[in-house]
């Protein structure tokens, strides 16, 4: 059953006959005190009682996600705890409390490092489920430690509010992706949670709604109703991060980064992400007023090849690319000449140098025809390539140059961290 469109739809069902209903009242003024609402009043009713069935489908697949690092180990002899991070919460009371007694006039709170002896907690954010079965997108900044490394433990608390522990299947450092899976729960009591439902982000528009949903720790929820501002410019992220960003006129909490951003029927069209982090820290560059998604096209591309290879790198061969909408668009018409041969490609709008392409004799302005032998329409179909040929694989790339057609053999490697984006 589609619980999310079928509670959506009907909820919007109810809504309109209710409204059409008190308009259309017969009757008379002599039986009832009760006013007829104004119009306005009547929409704004049915639109609050949409966007609360949107809310209750949407907290049945976003997650809490806590990465955890080990203790310090003791030294001579004498046992200690490590430092708390820098995004360590305060104590959340929990169930048990309940049972507990009182001090000082409150609650004695049970801290949340007693779920899990020897270890603490070095980033929080949020997540939502893609599978019944329990694989978890989230950012991967909560997931990393002050070096870089990745967490020893993590946690995902589902709707239901059973922890579980889960394993990091793949990670995109360079759009601060994670996807999880999964791994430990109490099989009598398995976790209760929603799927998410893929929308189309490219059919975004500036004015569309745009719905951020969080959950952060403890018994806190984020549901922020703004706008598209801006969608993307570029389907490619090698160089321009910002350019392929949804922007929107949202107000989040730091911890409701990694969870979705919906379009106004519920769907998922984004992956809500800070605009800068350090990992472990907490050093977000804030946009009061403006928050970033990476785009649900982009997205269901990379989920799907993570998942296939499994890795925690960023493919690179040193180039950004432009689609030939996005070419006609930049240039206008004097993109005609550029457009009219090759029949088929993407067209190289950058070289880094250093790089495997750039070692080749690559060129902006050239255009990528192949790869591997398989026709590149796309930014999106020539980056599912690099995910599934993996770093350390050797491609061949058909390149089209003024009218000549020629091949490069380049090896794939991890982006180099000189590689930084605008």
């Amino acid at each position: 059953m589609n619980i999310s469109r079928d509670l959506i739809r009907s909820t919007l069902a109810i809504a309109s006959l209710c409204a059409l209903s008190l308009a259309q009242d017969p009757t008379p003024a002599s039986t009832t005190d009760r006013p007829t609402l104004p119009d306005g009043l009547q929409a704004a009713l049915a639109i609050q009682q949409h966007f609360q069935a949107v809310a209750e489908t949407a907290y049945r697949f976003t997650v809490t996600v806590t990465g955890y690092a080990k203790d310090a180990p003791a030294t001579d002899g004498q046992s200690f705890l490590a430092v708390p991070s820098p995004v360590a919460t305060a104590p959340v009371a929990t169930a048990t409390d309940l049972d507990d007694e009182r001090e000082g006039g409150g609650w004695v709170a049970e801290t949340s490092e007693e779920l899990y002896p020897g270890y603490h907690k070095i980033g929080i954010g949020s997540g939502f489920a893609v599978t019944a079965d329990g694989e978890f997108l989230t950012c991967l900044h909560p997931l990393q430690k002050p070096d870089g490394s990745f967490a020893d433990l993590i946690d995902v608390e589902t709707p239901d509010q059973q922890n579980t522990i889960c394993r990091l299947v793949a990670a995109e450092p360079t759009l601060d992706l994670a996807l999880l899976k999964l791994e430990v729960y109490d099989e009598s009591f398995p976790p209760q949670f929603g799927v998410a439902e893929w929308g189309d982000s490219g059919a975004l528009r500036p004015g569309h709604y745009a719905i951020g949903v969080g959950a952060p720790f403890g018994p806190e929820q984020v549901f922020a109703v703004g706008h598209v501002t801006s969608p993307p410019d570029r389907d490619c992220y090698q160089e321009n991060m910002t350019a392929t960003y949804l922007q929107t006129s949202l107000r989040l909490h730091p911890e409701a980064y990694g969870g979705p951003l919906l379009n106004v029927q519920g769907e998922v069209v984004g992956l809500l992400m800070p605009r800068e982090i350090k990992p472990g820290t907490t050093e977000l560059l804030p946009g009061p007023g403006l928050e970033f998604a990476l785009p649900s096209n982009i997205l269901v591309n990379l989920y799907e090849s993570l998942r296939k290879v499994q890795s925690s790198k960023s493919p690179w061969l040193g180039f950004a690319v432009m689609s030939r909408a996005e070419l006609r668009k930049e240039f206008g018409p004097g993109a005609y000449n550029l457009l009219m041969k090759p029949r088929f490609g993407i067209y190289i709008e950058n070289v880094f140098d250093p790089s495997a392409a750039k070692q080749a004799g690559l060129e902006p302005g050239d255009f990528l025809v192949r790869f591997d032998g398989e026709f590149v329409q796309t930014p999106v179909a020539f980056q599912r390539c690099l995910y599934l040929a993996g770093i350390g694989a050797d491609v061949e790339l058909e390149i089209y140059r003024r009218g000549e057609t020629f091949t490069r053999r380049l090896r794939i490697e991890e982006r180099p961290k000189h590689a930084t984006q605008r």
